[in-house]
């Protein structure tokens, strides 16, 4: 099994409580799928795996969606993802840099799993 990964996928979002809503706020997604690849690398045919392009799609698209938590959307990335692809091995993490807590925090952060 080879591992295909997408990270920083970045996009302002509607995300959060209150006036934190109201304003877009940069979420941030990374994406690791266990694939397998083999073919894709022997015959440099894009047919044979999974087309970057078509996965960052997915993504984007439902980072146009309105959630409240980093939890909710990273649930509705991770569904999407493994019921278009059907990877043998999923990883969402969801991050939010520097949330609105007292002192500074870098990121909050959600991970699903397969």
């Amino acid at each position: 099994m080879e591992y295909l990964r997408l990270k920083g996928i970045s996009r302002r979002v509607h995300i959060g409580l209150g006036s934190e809503k109201l304003k877009r706020v940069r979420i941030v997604v990374d994406v690791e799928m266990g694939v397998d690849a083999g073919e894709i690398g022997k015959t440099d045919d894009l047919s044979k795996g999974i087309d970057y392009r078509e996965l960052h799609k997915e993504i984007f698209e439902e980072m146009d969606g309105e959630y409240t938590t980093i939890e909710a959307l990273g649930y509705h990335i991770f569904q999407r993802i493994k019921d278009k692809f059907s990877p043998q091995h999923l990883s969402v993490i969801v991050k939010k840099p520097y949330p609105p807590l007292e002192g500074e925090v870098e990121s909050a952060e959600v991970e699903f799993r397969l």
